[in-house]
């Protein structure tokens, strides 16, 4: 216990065989970045909140021209999805090529 009365019992990192002095996390520091975790949420959520908020605002003034932004939106996050797509889809093929030429080596 500290000078406060609180425990603050170490918890081992899996890589302090690697590294003891620089891996021994205490609660205090989990503590302060779970507080780290909620203020940026808690940013994050306000800022959701007032595109929406400014959203509505605009399609009250500007109805076609926001239905072309939702649109065009819409676009690109599929298309982002696509690529995505493609990008793992690339990555599996080399890593069963690479599987395919290990096994193949492997066979005189």
């Amino acid at each position: 216990m500290n000078s406060q009365g609180i425990a603050s019992q170490k918890i081992k990192s899996p890589k302090e065989k690697l590294m003891p002095s620089r891996c021994t996390i205490t609660r205090g520091v989990i503590k302060s970045w779970i507080t780290k975790n909620q203020v940026t949420k808690g940013k994050t959520d306000t800022l959701k909140s007032l595109r929406k908020h400014l959203l509505e605002e605009l399609e009250q003034t500007f109805p076609d021209e926001v239905e072309s932004y939702r649109e065009i939106r819409a676009v690109s996050t599929a298309v982002s999805y696509i690529y995505d797509f493609v990008g793992w889809i690339s990555q599996q093929c080399k890593y069963l090529s690479m599987r395919f030429i290990m096994v193949g080596n492997n066979n005189p």
